[in-house]
């Protein structure tokens, strides 16, 4: 059976019949274990456009035999969105080599782990693949039916921080005492590497350094939109309720940290920290931008200052009587003058 099995990228025309192998799995493979309105939420998450944007962002696979697609698989980072395999075809294998070559970008892409969601049915195949369960959840998808699943990764090694990698990442390594990052002799800690995982991607319409704005001020109505992850959709409750947000992020695609270095409002050098620099020893942004609406699990905002596909780490909400300090000065910027970028600076 293998032996027939040829993989290969999925390709723009292929996602109509994609969609109705993942659907007619779903309904084949999931009804046993999940009430009916469960079914339907495994069916909205696997829509045709959703395959289409994951195909974007990051990699969908397909398993051909005789010509015919009978598999596919999907990561996007280094969370596997889901693999699929036709119903009367499972267990013979197909689906560990989808696994294989999911696994295999996200090592080439320099991931430590990968993650995914575990469905009922499918436990002990990941089980036997090394995934270990992190946690167990539950969505309430009305009508008193629930639809329970699993949170799983597999660890790959140490992996490397996220501020490497030139697309959008789906992990982010923090090192304490990262000295030999800035030019400093390199320090040694026993303390353990902190990790935090994104839990979206912010949208935007700029695709290079040159043609994003420097601060939230200077582009207050770039449009944007943030898509949180589904398994955070929840987290969203009541959100939009606020006029304003804040968006935390990672620079991803930031240069070398610099601890002392000239901005664009001067030439003059400032610490890292007392500027709002991205290239940073720990890359993380903050901007408040303007919420216009929501719809599930995608935000629209106003106001975004950032790069497109960049990592999302977390949303606040700006609430002026906690956030807004009126006796608060502007340090060393007080007077300075907005003034375009100069060349090939930050």
């Amino acid at each position: 059976m293998k032996d027939s099995i040829k993989v290969r990228r999925i390709k723009y025309d292929d996602i109509p019949g994609v969609g109705l192998l993942i659907r007619n799995t779903i309904r084949a493979s999931y009804t046993v274990a999940y009430p009916p309105r469960a079914i339907d939420f495994f069916l909205s998450y696997h829509t045709d456009s959703a395959i289409e944007q994951r195909a974007v962002n990051g990699l969908v696979m397909v398993a051909e035999r005789d010509g015919e697609i009978v598999a596919t698989g999907s990561i996007v980072g280094n969370e596997i969105t889901g693999v699929f395999v036709r119903h009367d075809l499972q267990g013979k294998g197909i689906g560990s080599i989808m696994m294989d070559e999911l696994e295999a970008w996200a090592t080439r892409g320099r991931y430590g782990r990968v993650t995914l969601s575990i469905s009922l049915p499918s436990r002990s195949f990941y089980e036997k693949r090394g995934y270990g369960i992190t946690g167990a959840a539950r969505i309430d998808v009305g009508m008193g039916q629930v639809l329970d699943y699993w949170e799983g990764k597999k660890m790959f090694g140490e992996g490397q921080s996220a501020r490497g990698n030139t697309c959008s990442s789906a992990e982010m390594f923090i090192e304490p005492e990262m000295g030999d990052r800035t030019g400093s002799p390199g320090m040694t800690s026993s303390r353990p590497v902190t990790t935090m995982e994104p839990i979206g991607v912010i949208r935007s319409p700029f695709h290079t350094k040159d043609d994003c704005p420097i601060q939230p001020l200077y582009a207050f109505e770039a449009p944007g939109r943030v898509e949180v992850f589904h398994r955070y959709e929840a987290g969203l409750k009541d959100i939009e309720t606020f006029s304003h947000i804040y968006l935390f992020y990672l620079f991803d695609r930031s240069g070398d940290v610099e601890m002392v270095r000239s901005t664009f409002l001067d030439d003059a050098l400032h610490g890292i920290f007392a500027t709002r620099h991205p290239c940073r020893p720990n890359g993380i942004g903050a901007s408040v931008v303007k919420l216009i609406g929501r719809d599930g699990n995608m935000l629209e905002v106003e106001g975004i200052d950032v790069l497109d596909n960049t990592p999302l780490l977390d949303i606040k909400p700006y609430i002026p009587r906690f956030d807004r300090i009126e006796t608060a000065n502007e340090g060393w910027v007080t007077d300075k003058k907005w003034r375009p970028k100069p060349p090939e600076r930050e």
